[in-house]
């Protein structure tokens, strides 16, 4: 009953050594030993010239060391890891992204107030990944010859993951060794290619060796831009431009995920008026995303990532602010409607079977709202030497799918709409600010997202923004810099809220 309704799956395999069943609480000990490299070198000719130009190469290696270990007091040997007494799940893997790119981007006055530009950049991606993840194997196993006899196999209660799908000398996994019509003892584990995992299960084999998972890609990206500016308080503009996300690699045995793409066609303005007071900008674009990437719980709760069909989003994007002096008003707005242009599948190919089609053409792409609108009054007053102040905003955004896939859609429920407001009453003085607050007035629930712990669990989670919170803030500033050290605290806030000072 407990794991039907989205509980512990295979509570009763959380044994310790004597096959006591005990506290399945767990603590995740994990490290991240990054590096990261780059190089650029760049030519500029003089900005002030009618025509400008930017050129250059570009070179970016990162790595990563990735440990996570699982662990649960008092967890036995037949349902730890091997080599980790305690650990339920280990993750032990090394990652190298490399990207290589030329790029360049030239500018021309065609009239002192007409500019073009154009920009693009060729690039090469490079990225790896290898070493160990998932559960352990029962030991016990290995005394019958047949490993997928024992009970429980693993932490899971699987013989397909963790340690099972570890290569072993003769290139096969041990899990193809044991499961196949013929199951026979196997052969040793390949090297670990990680250091302190208990083999390896995320590698390709060539040549009888392990070398690590990788994808590759190459690919060309550009800008195009036009300004005009009437006036000084007056900017026009056209943007056709071009990105792109790199590729990647899936865990276990689902396939690799490709580049996606995304073609920008946009025009604007950004415009201040009323000697000042008033500032107005706005934009309107479409953008066509091709093999959009997107993310979903799979078997085992992996996150897998695939690439979707195409999709178009089209929206009008924008903000004014009114600035008398003592009284500032800010509004901002987004309207955003964005679909997909083909059927997603479960497959590469659709093929019209039941089940296949996950998400007919015309599908909204999730979590995005199709409106967003906020507010924000400021009004300051004079308070001797002090400068004292009232904020206060508002804002409200539509409803909005929880998942793309139609089906995990519905089982979720949309995201509901909601509004929040923040008030803010203050005031600055010479060395410091003293400010009381309290963020989401009316203590509103909205929902950011909606998810499911596991692939198959059931039952649904929700991501609410911050409850009603009542603050006093004292902040001093330091304003002597020594010529050698500065001191910096930065206290960062969602946007929306009160301003907070740079605070020592």
């Amino acid at each position: 009953m407990y794991q039907s309704v989205g509980g512990l799956a295979n509570y009763f395999n959380y044994q310790d050594a004597s096959g006591k069943t005990i506290d399945p609480r767990q603590r995740v000990i994990g490290t991240d030993h990054f590096k990261k490299m780059s190089q650029e070198f760049r030519v500029a000719s003089p900005s002030t010239e009618r025509f400008r130009l930017v050129a250059g190469a570009f070179y970016q290696r990162q790595s990563n060391v990735i440990h996570q270990d699982y662990q649960i007091p008092g967890l036995g040997p037949q349902v730890s890891v091997n080599g980790w007494p305690g650990t339920l799940w280990l993750t032990q893997q090394y990652r190298v992204d490399k990207d290589y790119a030329m790029f360049g981007e030239a500018s021309f006055d065609i009239l002192p107030k007409l500019t073009v530009t154009a920009g693009g950049r060729a690039f090469i991606y490079d990225n790896s990944l290898v070493g160990f993840f998932g559960f352990g194997r029962n030991p016990g196993a290995d005394e019958s010859g047949i490993p997928y006899t024992a009970s429980p196999y693993n932490g899971a209660g699987s013989s397909g993951t963790g340690v099972a799908g570890c290569f072993l000398t003769n290139g096969q996994t041990l899990g193809q060794m044991v499961n196949g019509d013929s199951p026979q003892y196997p052969a040793p584990f390949a090297p670990v290619t990680v250091a302190g995992g208990p083999c390896t299960n995320l590698a390709n084999l060539s040549g009888g060796q392990l070398i690590p998972k990788r994808t590759q890609g190459q690919g060309v990206t550009y800008k195009f831009n036009l300004t005009w500016k009437p006036s000084d308080q007056l900017m026009l503009y056209a943007t056709w431009s071009r990105g792109f996300r790199p590729g990647g690699i899936n865990r276990g045995d689902v396939r690799d995920y490709a580049p996606d793409y995304l073609t920008n066609y946009e025009v604007g303005w950004k415009s201040t008026l009323m000697g000042g007071m008033f500032r107005f900008n706005g934009a309107i674009y479409q953008q066509n995303w091709d093999t959009f990437q997107f993310s979903f719980l799979g078997q085992n709760s992996f996150t897998i990532i695939e690439n979707g069909p195409s999709a178009r989003i089209r929206g009008v994007e924008m903000d004014a602010t009114l600035n008398t002096g003592p009284l500032t008003v800010t509004a901002a707005g987004a309207y955003t409607d964005a679909k997909t242009l083909n059927d997603l599948c479960a497959t590469l190919v659709c093929t019209g079977e039941e089940g296949n089609l996950l998400a007919p053409s015309g599908t909204r792409l999730p979590i995005t709202p199709q409106f967003k609108i906020n507010g924000t009054a400021r009004y300051t007053v004079p308070l001797g030497s002090a400068k004292g102040y009232i904020q206060g905003l508002i804002a409200h955004q539509s409803s909005a799918s929880s998942d793309i896939r139609t089906i995990p859609a519905g089982e979720l429920g949309r995201l509901r709409a909601y509004t929040t407001a923040n008030l803010a009453v203050g005031a600055e003085l010479t060395n410091y600010n003293i400010e009381v607050f309290v963020q989401n007035l009316w203590d509103e629930r909205g929902e950011i997202s909606r998810f499911e712990e596991c692939g198959s669990c059931g039952q649904r989670h929700d991501r609410h923004p911050r409850g009603r919170e009542v603050l006093e803030r004292l902040s001093i500033r330091l304003h002597r810099i020594t010529a050698l050290f500065s001191l910096f605290a930065a206290i960062s806030e969602p946007a929306g809220d009160p301003p907070v000072s740079k605070s020592l």
